[in-house]
């Protein structure tokens, strides 16, 4: 918002005063006031040619003019779908939006460009508001979207997504079976902001036993958040570990 005043030189009767204030850009009216001051709300960049005339009533008038130039805001952009934490071999999908204070250029809209790389490897791209990837390996992978107003200045925003590597092992001899892999609790990450992790281990024996494991880690420090212990035999039913063919 720009205020805009005025003082007049010679007023005389100061009571007895009309304003006509008259604002355009590229020669359309924005904005009109017959105040003294008033506040003028630029709905996009450029210039606008203000005019002020001042008038006594019954008597003589002058008019003053200025011209102001309101520079460009590069717009925000917003990416939405993007988990905490994903499985690898598990597709991605994510939508860009954004936001400008310029209403003309929200009315106008965006140009969206997507990157995602992971260390120094550029791995996709996309330019459509909605987009999909699919990490193949664990890791962390940056996403960074920007959004192009129509003016040409552009904003971005990067979001980081930590990609878990999930196996099972199943031993030679098909009595024993572990599964490794992450995840949310409750849908919240751990207090790092990443997946916590767990552990399953089945063993095919007598008796049959099963064991759960769930911690996260933090400078090579692992927390435990539950452990039933050593694999506890359980208590009806029966576990058959099978291998591969």
């Amino acid at each position: 918002m720009i205020s805009l005043g005025s003082s007049v030189a010679d007023a005389g009767d100061a009571e007895h005063l009309t304003y006509d204030w008259r604002v355009t850009s590229y020669g359309v009216e924005v904005a009109t006031s017959d105040q003294a001051y008033f506040t003028l709300t630029a709905a996009d960049s450029g210039p606008f040619d203000v005019s002020l005339t001042v008038a006594e009533v019954g008597g003589g008038q002058g008019t003053a003019t200025h011209t102001i130039y309101v520079a460009n805001v590069a717009p925000t952009p917003s990416i939405t779908g993007a988990p905490a934490t994903n499985s690898e071999g598990a597709a991605i999908n994510l939508t860009a939006s954004a936001t400008d204070p310029s209403s003309a250029d929200q009315a106008a809209g965006f140009s969206y460009s997507w990157t995602v790389t992971r260390g120094m490897d550029n791995l996709a791209t996309g330019t459509e508001d909605t987009f999909s990837f699919t990490p193949e390996d664990d890791g962390s992978y940056s996403v960074t979207l920007e959004a192009l107003d129509k003016d040409g200045d552009t904003g971005s925003v990067t979001q980081d997504i930590s990609t878990a590597h999930e196996w099972l092992v199943v031993n030679q001899g098909g009595t024993n079976a572990q599964f490794k892999g992450s995840g949310l609790i409750n849908g919240a990450a751990d207090p790092n902001g990443n997946a916590f992790k767990f552990m399953l281990w089945a063993g095919d024996g007598s008796p049959d036993t099963f064991r759960i494991r769930i911690w996260w880690e933090a400078d090579d420090v692992e927390t435990d958040v539950y452990d039933n212990g050593v694999e506890q035999a359980i208590g009806a039913g029966n576990i058959v570990v099978h291998t591969s063919k």
